[in-house]
């Protein structure tokens, strides 16, 4: 049988600065962009039937045709990382070789790294004006 057992100090003692200076831990910054599918480029003419409840009495058989991906597109998420990647490569970030969803930049000693995952990006950097230009750059993305 084993056994497991958990030592802890009490912290509660410690006197700032001169038993600790910081007590901070660096987190990743997660950025959700709402409406993020709807600013995907498409590579296909795609049609689709009108939306009901907008359907003009006697143009029933009219259907729309996407300018933009837009959520339930089978290609929605593929088209989304395509616009989002080509807008951080703009902004001089470079695409890893070994694994797509990471993007870094290094700007006067300053690292800074996004992770792409679906409609999801996970930024890191010690400087937090680096996560507001992250912020900045990726609401180009609309434009």
């Amino acid at each position: 049988m084993e056994h497991k057992a958990r030592l802890e100090a009490k912290g509660y003692n410690q006197k700032f600065g001169t038993d600790y200076d910081e007590t901070v831990a660096p987190v990743v910054k997660h950025i959700d962009m709402k409406t993020e599918f709807l600013h995907g480029n498409l590579h296909e003419d795609i049609y689709m039937k009108q939306p009901e409840g907008y359907v003009k009495l006697g143009e029933e058989q009219k259907v729309c045709k996407l300018k933009k991906s837009i959520y339930g597109l089978k290609q929605a998420a593929k088209a989304w990382n395509q616009k989002i990647a080509e807008v951080l490569q703009i902004n001089n970030f470079k695409q890893s070789i070994e694994d797509n969803c990471l993007f870094t930049k290094e700007e006067k000693g300053k690292i800074i790294l996004v992770i792409l995952y679906v409609d999801d990006q996970l930024v890191a950097s010690c400087d937090g004006n680096k996560i507001n230009e992250i912020l900045r750059t990726a609401r180009k993305v609309r434009d």
